[in-house]
């Protein structure tokens, strides 16, 4: 995976707040992140929507939070992960 992947995806700070019609500041509401994430908003606010899933997904430190996006399916030796 390449160094700094965030800061290259991260073009356009904002974006997705505009988009939706959200001041900046304020939490997007799940409806609408819900509502972009499904491409009612169009395929570049579903892009961007998937993004800010998977960075909430993080913490300071850049790595996966205990329960992030998906879970381990555990059965004997075939233990494989579903994402959400």
């Amino acid at each position: 995976m390449a160094k700094k992947w965030i800061a290259k995806a991260i073009k356009h700070p904002g974006a997705l707040h505009r988009q939706l019609g959200v001041p900046e500041g304020q939490k997007i509401p799940a409806s609408k992140m819900a509502s972009a994430r499904a491409g009612k908003e169009g395929p570049l606010a579903a892009k961007r929507a998937g993004l800010a899933k998977t960075l909430k997904s993080f913490d300071e430190g850049g790595v996966v939070k205990a329960g992030g996006p998906g879970h381990w399916e555990i059965n004997g030796a075939d233990s494989k992960f579903i994402p959400e």
